[in-house]
């Protein structure tokens, strides 16, 4: 009945289950639930998220294409394992970008947009207090979102989210070896810490409407993101060898 259901629904409406199922799988992939290098099983997937497999392999076949999901012939479809080298240069990609989505948004920035900038700003802080991590990243997702509306340029800012999620993606990993640790709490506490301050700035950057200390501040962000991640990848990468030897 589910099944009849469902396809009578993506007939009339073609996205809407789809992009739901969609919606779903990627809270899976990035909040660690599905790691990196690990099998996405369409089936198990549908009965977690309550989809029929149609809805969930379209939102498969769309993840791949926006390069979260790989396909392996005859193997099956598998969450993308980025390499230090791929991160690293989406990191320099990004900081370069943010100069021109820096730019844009605070020459396009209106009231309405700034306050609820700064609202999500205010949210994100209190999930941080309350130690609500999905809610936390949720919320830096759409922080993201408004400040990539406002430049206007839809490409770039497909582009920019895009990086963002990927190198999401490439910590949720190493942060998963280390749940339940102090090392992941502190590196955790700093990381929140540093990156809402950092968007303090940058939100006073656009109400000054100052683009080009926007623009460096998204860079600087980028930069200090990858220091951060380099630092507890390495560390996470140090754990693992002297546990494999003991």
């Amino acid at each position: 009945m589910k099944e009849s259901l469902e396809k009578s629904e993506l007939a009339t409406r073609p996205h809407s289950l789809v992009s739901l199922a969609q919606a779903r799988v990627e809270e899976l992939i990035f909040n660690g639930h599905i790691l990196p290098g690990k099998k996405v099983k369409e089936s198990v997937i549908a009965d977690r998220i309550g989809f029929s497999r149609g809805p969930v392999r379209e939102a498969c076949r769309a993840l791949v294409a926006e390069g979260y999901l790989v396909s392996v012939s005859q193997r099956g479809v598998f969450v993308r394992d980025f390499s230090a080298r791929e991160i690293a240069d989406l990191y320099q990609i990004r900081g370069h970008l943010g100069l021109l989505v820096g730019q844009l948004a605070a020459a396009n920035a209106d009231e309405a947009t700034r306050k609820e900038l700064h609202e999500t700003l205010e949210r994100m802080e209190r999930a941080v207090e309350a130690g609500a991590l999905e809610a936390y990243f949720k919320l830096t997702t759409r922080f993201n979102d408004i400040f990539l509306e406002m430049t206007g340029n839809s490409e770039l800012a497909t582009i920019y989210a895009r990086i963002t999620r990927s190198i999401r993606l490439y910590r949720v990993q190493f942060l998963h070896s280390k749940r339940g640790t102090g090392a992941r709490s502190a590196w955790l506490t700093h990381s929140f810490q540093a990156s809402i301050k950092q968007r303090h700035s940058f939100l006073e950057a656009l109400n000054k409407r100052d683009g080009d200390l926007a623009g460096a501040l998204l860079k600087r962000h980028a930069q200090d993101s990858r220091d951060r991640t380099e630092s507890f990848v390495s560390t996470s990468s140090r754990s693992e060898d002297i546990g494999s030897v003991g």
